[in-house]
């Protein structure tokens, strides 16, 4: 979820299979992270520019575009063809 996007007491009151809360970034004002604690729900979030500290600052975009190569060329697919004994189910085709 991105830091703007509601997240309060009530929502996660009535989510009673949320496991893992995941942020585009640690200052997210919109979340009761005290709640979270007494629920026993972990909240992570990408690296926060403002620490000064340049490691993972860019892990939101990075991801982005992991995620849209590896749905371009299948990867999930494939991962799954080769984890039951097969092999690629396809070639790889340029993404133009």
């Amino acid at each position: 979820m991105r830091e703007r996007t509601p997240f309060p007491k009530d929502l996660i009151a009535r989510l009673p299979n949320l496991k893992l809360l995941l942020t585009t970034g640690l200052r997210n004002s919109s979340l009761d992270l005290g709640f979270f604690k007494e629920q026993s729900i972990p909240v992570a979030g990408t690296a926060d520019k403002s620490t000064g500290t340049q490691v993972g600052t860019n892990s939101t975009t990075e991801h982005c575009v992991t995620l849209v190569l590896a749905l371009a060329r299948g990867i999930a697919r494939d991962d799954a063809a080769v984890k039951a004994g097969l092999w690629q189910t396809g070639f790889a085709t340029g993404l133009t």
